[in-house]
């Protein structure tokens, strides 16, 4: 069954709601960073998602500058 963009899946339980702990870096240099990025986790925000963790916000904290997808 396919749901209209924006609808909560009925089986959603918030597990990424909560930020899940520093983002294991796989290869970072001074252009590019690779992670290994946990399911669930959303990586930017949306209009449906605004009040997510996601992982740009992680890793911005996590290595200390800003992130671009």
């Amino acid at each position: 069954m396919t749901r209209p963009c924006g609808e909560t899946p009925d089986d959603y339980d918030g597990a990424m709601d909560q930020a899940p702990g520093p983002l294991p870096i796989l290869f970072g240099d001074d252009r590019f960073v690779v992670v290994d990025k946990p399911p669930g986790l959303l990586v930017h925000r949306s209009s449906v998602a605004a009040d997510r963790v996601t992982l740009l916000q992680l890793l911005r904290d996590q290595i200390g500058c800003f992130v671009y997808p």
